[in-house]
């Protein structure tokens, strides 16, 4: 909310100039940006507040379906830990 007033104050002291919402707004996601990561190298902490040792592993199989020329993975949503959730859709079908 602070940030939001901020952000009214500065639009209006620039009103009169050309493309000044876009600019200011971009500056402010460009400064939020700098400011996120650098907390994050040298405080080990994320804005959500976990540090490295929270944030959960990844990893992938990879490999080349049976009997399939061209095969395109469509990952499923919403169910990231599973290790067997990939929608297969082939030219001449699919197997959801």
């Amino acid at each position: 909310q602070a940030a939001s007033s901020v952000l009214e104050e500065v639009l209006k002291r620039f009103d009169e100039e050309e493309n000044s919402e876009t600019q200011i707004k971009a500056a402010i996601r460009s400064l939020t940006k700098e400011l996120v990561r650098k907390r994050i190298v040298e405080e080990g902490l994320r804005i959500d507040g976990r540090t490295p040792v929270d944030l959960r592993k990844l990893s992938s199989d990879v490999g080349i379906p049976p009997n399939s020329s061209w095969v395109r993975i469509i990952p499923a949503r919403g169910n990231s830990g599973s290790k067997h959730n990939d929608t297969w859709d082939q030219t001449n079908g699919s197997n959801d």
